[in-house]
């Protein structure tokens, strides 16, 4: 590792360069005067984006039916809706034909 200065955007800057494989990788540091406290850079911003989440997703568990409710399987469901194959059920399948075949013999 190693401590250097470079020119950023008009700006001097202190940066450790680090070896890593084939490449050097730059950190650029920051003097103390340069970080803002926390709360300063997140104040009103965090909490309003937090609530509304939590209010979606009440919301939407509000309106989602019980688990388990109906008369069709979840995997019925997907089925339909999806044209996404379940990986367990083709190696079940392909096992359990290759099993046949090998019994006929």
């Amino acid at each position: 590792m190693g401590v250097s200065r470079v020119v950023l955007g008009r700006r001097e800057r202190a940066v450790i360069l680090e070896a890593r494989g084939d490449g050097i990788i730059v950190w650029t540091l920051r003097f103390g005067d340069e970080v803002r406290a926390e709360g300063d850079y997140f104040d009103g911003t965090y909490k309003p984006a937090q609530a509304e989440a939590e209010a979606h997703c009440r919301q939407k568990k509000a309106t989602k039916p019980p688990h388990g409710s109906g008369t069709e399987s979840k995997k019925d469901n997907d089925q339909k809706s999806s044209n996404v194959v379940d990986i367990m059920d083709a190696l079940k399948k392909s096992v359990q034909k290759e099993l046949r075949v090998k019994a006929d013999r």
